[in-house]
């Protein structure tokens, strides 16, 4: 007989080795550090910019690497415009938000920050000779903010918020960069940025004016308000960088005076310096190749998606020269089939393709897409895929219905403009409907498509760079990125210029070879 002390002992052992094996796993995994996909708009030096080697640097992307360092935390940084970077954060798209970003009520309404980790005030900058000394002097005078930030909100309480002498840019430096060229008489921006900016183009002939009347403003990490235990373990993170001197090390290296000194000497080129420097291209090879390859993805499905679409649409829209059904229902339904093909030709053909691409990001997407109440796909699965993949089917998307409007406008016209004689002597030899359409129209009509077709086609491929509104990493993108490192934009944007025009040509190349072939067929 089997002592039950033993028996009992064996138990035990294979019980705790059960749960040790059931549970190793799970306790390995909570010790993963959480991964947190960080927003910020990567134009915006000393805060953050794009160096040669493709990352994203500066004195906000340094403090968040030290505080997540402290809070056992893992941060990715994503190139996000500031236009939709809040949307990007309230849809799952982004973890966090840090991208110089004031603490105000209205944002503290709808999102949590962490505690302030800058202290900024805003700055005006004007030329040289300028009489402003303060912020009431700007009365009457042309002035550029960059949309939605604090010197938006403090130029429209002095001039009203629909004064036409506030002019809005998407970045600070392009506001200066305007204030540069005599079409602004001020620019009120953060004062690091304004400071880095005129330490780093001392020969554009600018100052820099303060007014008591400027609040000190307060920069935070601004995150989902259901995420109060991130909050907590950030809040910790940065108090632990303040107590060990690591804070005060990072804002010396950016904002101490000789340090300061020291980046604005050692800058590649000023925004002022004579001729071009494409030199500062040089390092941001990979940033250009991953956006022309983002661009031709993008076009491809498009053309793709939209020639599908545009033929079915202009099918049901040359339908009314097709024999009427003989039952009623058939009729109705074929009615009211055109009836939704034309107002959806006239929506997609008349509103900007820009609205469109914000309205399916922002609105249809996160309908179908959502971490809480997704029709297709809910979860953490959702917020992966948005934050891996939403930009770019949100692009393709926008870009597809849009091309297929005005393909539909193409196949119908085409279609149209064979004599309906053809049509008849096609139904007189025993040809159905679709037989005609198969064997006679279509193959006449397609020669007459070819070029609008093309033409739809490098439209299409410059439409896309209308994509980078909402942090899709494209062409367009690449080049604000440069232009946001060095505050130069002749070099980027002519770059950026020769890599669409050699697409758009090798485009319409490879069209004259197709269309060749077709009219020598039609002879």
């Amino acid at each position: 007989m089997v002592p039950a002390l033993p028996l009992r002992r064996a138990r035990h052992a294979l019980l705790m080795l059960g749960l040790a094996l059931l549970l190793g796993p799970l306790a390995r995994a909570a010790e993963v550090p959480r991964v947190l996909t960080v927003g910020t708009d990567a134009s915006y030096a000393p805060f953050e910019s794009q160096n040669e080697q493709g990352r994203i640097v500066g004195f906000d992307i340094d403090i968040v690497r030290a505080v997540a360092a402290h809070a056992g935390l893992q941060v990715k940084f994503v190139n996000t415009p500031w236009e939709g970077i809040f949307n990007a954060l309230a849809q799952g798209d982004r973890d966090l938000v840090v991208s110089a970003v004031s603490i105000t009520p209205e944002r503290q309404a709808s999102m949590a920050f962490t505690d302030p980790y800058f202290d900024a005030r805003q700055l005006i900058a004007v030329r040289q000779d300028s009489p402003v000394a303060r912020l009431t002097d700007l009365r009457g005078l042309k002035v550029g903010v960059q949309t939605g930030t604090s010197g938006d909100e403090v130029v429209s309480r002095l001039m009203g918020k629909t004064s036409p002498d506030i002019k809005r840019f998407e970045s600070t430096p392009l506001a200066l960069k305007e204030l540069e060229a005599g079409g602004l008489d001020a620019v009120v921006a953060d004062n690091g940025v304004v400071v880095n900016y005129v330490a780093h183009n001392a020969g554009g002939g600018f100052k820099t004016v303060s007014d008591p009347g400027f609040v000190t403003e307060h920069y935070g990490m601004a995150l989902r308000k259901d995420e109060g235990a991130l909050r907590a373990r950030l809040n910790q993170g940065l108090a632990a960088i303040r107590a060990d001197g690591t804070y005060a090390r990072i804002y010396a290296s950016y904002f101490g005076a000789a340090e300061a000194a020291a980046a604005a000497a050692s800058a590649p080129v000023s925004d002022t310096a004579p001729g071009l420097h494409w030199e500062i291209l040089a390092g941001y090879g990979p940033l250009f190749l991953h956006g022309l390859l983002v661009t031709i993805e993008l076009t491809l499905v498009a053309i793709g998606a939209g020639l599908a679409l545009g033929v079915a649409l202009g099918l049901v829209s040359s339908s009314r020269d097709a024999p009427r059904p003989a039952r009623a229902p058939a009729r109705w339904a074929l009615q009211g089939l055109r009836t939704v093909t034309s107002a959806y030709v006239i929506f997609f053909r008349g509103t900007p393709l820009f609205v469109q691409i914000l309205l399916v990001h922002f609105a249809l997407m996160p309908a179908l897409i959502n971490a809480d109440h997704g029709l297709l796909l809910s979860g953490d699965a959702a917020r992966e895929f948005r934050q891996a993949h939403g930009a770019f089917l949100s692009g393709c998307v926008a870009l597809s219905l849009n091309a297929g409007a005005y393909i539909s406008e193409i196949f119908r016209a085409g279609i149209q403009s064979i004599h309906r004689g053809q049509t008849q002597a096609a139904y007189s030899v025993g040809l159905s409907h679709a037989q005609a359409m198969r064997f006679v129209i279509l193959p006449q009509a397609f020669r007459r498509m070819v070029p609008a077709l093309v033409n739809e086609g490098v439209t299409l491929i410059k439409d896309s760079s209308l994509v980078s509104a909402i942090g899709l990493a494209e062409l367009a993108l690449a080049a604000r990125t440069v232009a946001g490192a060095y505050s130069r934009y002749w070099e980027p944007y002519l770059a950026v210029s020769a890599i669409y025009l050699v697409l758009t040509l090798l485009l319409s190349t490879l069209a004259r070879r197709l269309e060749a072939p077709a009219h020598l067929r039609g002879r």
